[in-house]
């Protein structure tokens, strides 16, 4: 038994100065990680900004919507509007609008308005730029236009 708590208590110090070498290794040596002593602060430096491309309707039948309104929360305007199918047409279509392959964006566009739009909408394609845990605690984004298109009409 005495054994048993020595191994214990051995195991435990152990553990428990392997986390504090770990962790005081910045500080002692100038750098987080030195063989085989590691402070595991690896997620903190793990960038986690995701982009994506969305679209967002600037006006239906003929008024303007204040900040506009992305696909994704236009109940009522559009088709489908939580559809995976239109988001890869939406990525599709900002894909071309990016690259600038005419042929491509008219095509992926085309798809788009047919299916989930109606007539009379101004949108336009933009990136959107967010780290998930903002965004999900303060709806914290950044909107940047690509390119804006009209469903009565051809591009502006």
């Amino acid at each position: 038994m005495r054994r048993y708590r020595g191994l214990q208590l051995g195991l435990s110090l152990s553990l428990a100065l392997y986390f504090v070498a770990g962790m005081g290794m910045k500080y002692v040596v100038g750098r987080s990680e030195v063989y085989p002593v590691f402070s595991w602060a690896l997620f903190g430096k793990v960038p986690n900004e995701q982009t994506q491309f969305a679209l967002r309707i600037l006006a239906y039948d003929g008024s303007p919507l204040d900040d506009g309104l992305l696909f994704e929360q236009a109940e009522g305007i559009v088709a489908e509007p939580h559809s995976i199918a239109a988001q890869h047409a939406i990525r599709r279509l900002g894909t071309a609008a990016t690259r600038g392959t005419k042929e491509e964006e008219a095509e992926a566009r085309h798809l788009l308005e047919q299916i989930y739009l109606k007539p009379g909408l101004r949108y336009e394609i933009v990136r959107v730029r967010y780290e998930p845990l903002s965004r999900w605690r303060t709806g914290e984004r950044e909107i940047e236009p690509i390119r804006s298109y009209s469903t009565a009409d051809e591009d502006q």
